[in-house]
């Protein structure tokens, strides 16, 4: 018996083959690559050219209106309402200084006639519209409510201030303001002398 050593098969040699493209690969692969670098050139920030200017600039600066309080309104002596449960109204006119009682009491006014409050507004340009509104500080007393406070502007027609105010365009030089306003007499109000006070205030639209 004979012993003998297999051999191992042969190795087979092998190779790689890389088909070399068509002409119609060829092309694509350039079209592909021109796209490419297209698409790369896009990419690129655009050119840009500045051309700067200089504007001029200005600004008007004007003296604030002011205020001077001259005097008091006084609603003058009032008799209150007798009847429970009830008021009057004694009204002051800011243009005229008529006073006048209305409501459902009986109450009665003397027959001096105070002057409405007397004050003055000065600026030294009306170039912009202002706001004129009024605001309670303090009340008079029990059984007493200042409930609306009018204006007359240069001897013009009274309008309200209280709430909203009224919208004038100030003159260049001084003004006569004129006050005026609501005063409720409760019958709860005691005899005496009251002294109360409100703030008038101008804004500028």
């Amino acid at each position: 018996m004979h012993l003998h050593r297999e051999r191992p098969p042969p190795r087979m040699p092998f190779s790689i083959h890389f088909p070399q493209p068509s002409f119609k690969e060829h092309f694509m692969n350039r079209f592909l690559k021109l796209g490419v670098i297209a698409l790369g050139l896009a990419a690129l920030p655009a050119f840009s050219q500045t051309n700067p200017a200089t504007l001029a600039t200005s600004i008007t600066i004007i003296t604030p209106i002011t205020f001077t309080v001259g005097a008091t309104l006084n609603f003058g002596t009032v008799a209150p309402t007798s009847v429970a449960a009830t008021s009057n109204n004694i009204l002051v006119n800011a243009q005229t200084a008529a006073r006048t009682i209305s409501g459902a009491g009986n109450g009665q006014l003397s027959a001096a006639v105070p002057v409405a409050a007397v004050g003055t507004s000065s600026m030294v340009s009306g170039l912009f519209p202002l706001t004129v509104t009024a605001t309670l500080l303090t009340t008079a007393g029990a059984g007493l409510t200042l409930s609306n406070v009018t204006m007359s502007y240069g001897g013009g027609a009274e309008a309200s201030i209280s709430g909203a105010g009224v919208t004038l365009t100030p003159a260049s030089s001084p003004t006569a303001l004129r006050f005026g306003g609501t005063m409720n007499v409760a019958t709860t109000a005691v005899p005496g002398t009251f002294a109360g006070s409100f703030t008038v205030t101008g804004t500028y639209n």
